[in-house]
């Protein structure tokens, strides 16, 4: 899923924005959605991904910590780096390049993040709590 999310909003979001400059309603409403289904790809499969990358003892607050710090660096510097790119452009359509490479830098983040598909929840649970006794399951 994050894969095809991310090359969804690859393709997808020079032509949302296009549509969105159009000028017309109809215009915005295409392009809005058009970046809707990229962003809903990628948010299908970007939080079971995200909270499987850490431990289970510290999933929940690892996950909340490292999103929250991306969510205010990235989400923080956005307006301006949009701004930026309009203004040194000279394209209404410029944001789309950032979202553009954005989607990039996450593909390869995607194709370098380990597999936990054969990892048990309990035996990581175990594993994580220093000092703590084996128990078995059975």
């Amino acid at each position: 899923m994050l894969l095809i999310g991310g090359s969804l909003m690859l393709v997808l979001a020079y032509p949302a924005f296009l549509l969105v400059a159009s000028g017309t309603v109809l215009g915005a409403f295409s392009g809005q959605l058009l970046l809707a289904v990229a962003v809903a790809a990628l948010h299908a499969g970007f939080y079971p991904a995200s909270l499987e990358l850490f431990p289970t003892a510290i999933r929940y607050s690892g996950h909340a910590v490292s999103f929250n710090l991306g969510c205010n660096i990235v989400g923080g510097a956005t307006p301006l780096i949009c701004t930026l790119l309009i203004t040194s452009l000279n394209s209404s359509v410029a944001p789309a390049y950032f979202l553009m490479v954005v989607a990039v830098v996450g593909f390869v983040t995607v194709i370098f993040t380990p597999e936990t598909r054969g990892v048990r929840l309990r035996s990581s649970v175990e594993s994580d709590i220093v000092g703590a006794p084996a128990v078995s399951t059975g």
